[in-house]
């Protein structure tokens, strides 16, 4: 696609104040000396190319921008400032053209002298440096020692004066050549008893091979044969009899896998057994131990107790006769009430270990704590069914269906 230069814009570039151009395909412009012409070239100049050094250009001066089209896209504005310019794009969109072939696109200032000592101007060698190889070739064999320029190959073979290069190339080729010598007799004098030993053990097991072949063949001859002696049995055996047999298996596999799904379903009840047992046991000694209410002794036969033999303290000390004797025996009965019910309490309580210990493992097996006798019931209620079900497995499972 052909890169065109569609605008120019730019403002206070010397004598130039202001101008806006709209460009075709082919643009003549034109004035007196002075007038701003090659100043207009310099501003395209640095708006365009990022190497600037083929050309003697001015101190940069004006603003405003250049827009191309047929980069390989919408239209692109370049400035004096643009960090990318129009020649990185030729090096992706035009691979192989010559870096700085912008200089053959721009003449400035009319210097169309084929002379080296025209600045900008367009030389032979500018040309053919642009146009082939040579500048890359002789900056190549400017790297390369003279000697080696020299050298000839002959039948893959460098030959060339022992100097530089080729002198320390033929010390490497030497050296190589006295490892590979080395390395000759190292297999020639050590490495033959490790060869030798590696082909003893080769032939040995080729032979141990060849045993387990042979026996591998006389092996399956004699299966051949005992095949052959049963299949000669079978013919002799009556076909109403090995139909018999056939449904015999049928029914015992039938018999198996039903034993097998019990067992699986006996494993799934896990300890039903055990939990219905022990929660029977446990029903049993909470009715017995733990059920019944226990109440602590009421403490108003105390308070009455002791408040009657305070007065009777009392009407004792202030000289009253009959007063501390009543009070007395009033004392005796809250008193002997109060003894009484404590007595019960201590005898009939439950003891408080044991009671801990039922409840953790109720907790264990249920994982729920234990409220009382009636969740105790439910849980028994609840097993019942799975405890009848595990000993009726269990017991088809021992009488084989």
């Amino acid at each position: 696609m052909a890169v065109f230069i569609d605008r120019i814009t730019v403002e206070s570039l010397g004598p130039i104040t202001k101008v806006d151009l709209e460009l075709g395909s082919f643009n003549l412009i034109y004035g007196h000396n002075e007038k701003g012409k090659t100043l207009l070239v310099e501003f395209i100049l640095r708006s365009l190319f990022k190497d600037l050094s083929d050309w003697v250009l001015r101190p940069a001066i004006g603003r405003g921008h250049v827009i191309v089209s047929g980069l390989g896209g919408d239209q692109i504005a370049f400035t004096p400032t643009s960090i990318r310019k129009i020649d990185s794009f030729l090096e992706t969109t035009l691979p192989g053209l010559p870096p700085k072939m912008s200089r053959l696109l721009v003449i400035k200032g009319a210097e169309l002298g084929m002379d080296d000592s025209v600045h900008g101007g367009v030389d032979k060698n500018v040309i053919r440096g642009y146009l082939s190889g040579q500048p890359t070739i002789d900056a190549i064999l400017g790297k390369i020692p003279i000697t080696v320029q020299k050298a000839t190959i002959e039948n893959g073979i460098i030959k060339g004066n022992n100097q530089g290069d080729i002198k320390r190339l033929r010390k490497a080729q030497s050296k190589k050549r006295r490892l590979d010598e080395l390395f000759d007799e190292l297999d020639r004098l050590y490495s033959k008893g490790r060869i030798q030993e590696l082909r003893e053990n080769q032939q040995q097991l080729i032979e141990e091979k060849n045993e387990l072949l042979k026996a591998k063949r006389n092996q399956a001859y004699l299966y051949d044969r005992r095949k052959s002696e049963l299949q000669t049995e079978l013919a002799l055996i009556p076909e109403e009899l090995l139909q018999n047999t056939r449904n015999e298996i049928s029914a015992y596999r039938l018999i198996e896998e039903q034993i097998k799904s019990k067992e699986q379903e006996l494993e799934v009840l896990g300890s039903i057994d055990d939990d219905y047992r022990w929660l029977g046991e446990a029903i049993d000694q909470y009715e017995q131990r733990f059920e019944v209410d226990h109440f602590e002794p009421r403490r108003i036969f105390l308070i009455l107790t002791i408040l009657f033999l305070v007065g009777a303290l009392a009407t004792g000390l202030y000289g009253i006769a009959i007063l501390p004797g009543v009070l007395v025996l009033l004392a005796m009965a809250p008193g002997w009430l109060y003894i009484r019910q404590l007595r019960s309490f201590v005898v009939s309580a439950p003891s408080q270990e044991e009671k801990q210990k039922l409840e953790a493992e109720f907790q264990r097996r249920f994982d729920e704590p234990l409220t009382g006798m009636p969740l105790m019931q439910e849980n028994k209620k609840r097993l019942v069914e799975l405890y009848y079900r595990s000993q009726e497995l269990s017991n088809g499972i021992q009488d084989g269906y």
